[in-house]
């Protein structure tokens, strides 16, 4: 009788709501609740059985249906187990991919020598046919069957492939605009240099007007013969009578003259310089 029960638990718990196992646990991560791997109609069997067969012991009915819930959940993670490693190897026998993979590989070897717009088309095809069957398992893994899992694989991958479209196509529009932009601040700010670039080397042009001339083509200056010479005239007499001047001078001259005597003495007596 606990033989039946049990099976038909089993079936029930099959049939019920979506599992949520994984092979996680191997990694160290707690194992997953029982309310999580069974439903409820399955736990409601399980005490009905417990109390059937203990309606006297509490001990006796706790540790029944432990023992029942435990081996039901071994028993998911076999089924589970055994439904990941099946896909894996049809994934593992799918000559198809197989192939695909090898070709993919094969031509890593010689993307070099392909131009490189080629070498990248081909690298996005195959990276959307080996995403599309990614999703494909995820979904079968997921509940959906065969046909509704195909379905969503290419209309996620197909979504998913535009919105990252948008996205490139938004930051590439940012990017020229920043560019153009950049661009003509650089020829506005060299409009203005090349203003001031201008005006400085007219300035120098006048600066070094004289250096810049060879003095062969320097323009030369005639000796007027009638201007007046100016030791040929009458001399004015102003200094023949110094004694009705008087000195006058600015503190500050006076003070710059006796700094200079000063220098001039050390210079001479002591032998700076």
């Amino acid at each position: 009788m606990l033989r039946n029960l049990c099976s038909t638990a089993i079936r029930l718990g099959r049939a019920g709501k979506p599992r949520y196992l994984s092979n996680e646990g191997d990694d160290g991560k707690p194992a997953p609740k029982a309310k999580d791997v069974l439903d409820e109609d399955l736990l409601k069997a399980i005490d009905g059985v417990a109390e059937n067969i203990h309606p006297e012991s509490t001990t006796g009915m706790k540790s029944l249906k432990n023992t029942l819930i435990n081996r039901l959940v071994a028993n998911e993670k076999a089924s589970f187990d055994t439904a990941a490693a099946s896909a894996s190897s049809e994934m593992l026998d799918d000559q198809a991919l197989i192939g695909l993979l090898a070709d993919v590989a094969g031509d890593a070897k010689i993307e070099k020598k392909l131009p490189p717009k080629s070498a990248q088309l081909r690298q996005e095809k195959r990276g959307l046919v080996l995403l599309r069957k990614e999703i494909f398992y995820q979904a079968v893994q997921s509940g959906f069957t065969t046909e509704e899992a195909r379905l969503k694989s290419e209309a996620i991958v197909d979504e998913a492939q535009l919105k990252l479209q948008q996205q490139r196509k938004a930051l590439l529009g940012d990017v020229q605009e920043k560019s153009e932009r950049e661009e003509a601040e650089q020829a506005e700010r060299s409009e203005r240099e090349q203003k001031l670039f201008t005006m400085a080397l007219e300035f120098l042009e006048k600066i070094y007007k004289d250096d810049l001339m060879d003095s062969d083509t320097r323009k030369p200056v005639n000796v007027d013969p009638n201007a007046v010479k100016l030791f040929d005239q009458r001399p004015l007499g102003i200094w023949k009578k110094a004694e009705k001047y008087e000195e006058l001078s600015l503190g500050f001259w006076n003070q710059w003259d006796q700094r200079a005597a000063a220098f001039m003495y050390l210079k001479t007596d002591f032998g700076y310089g």
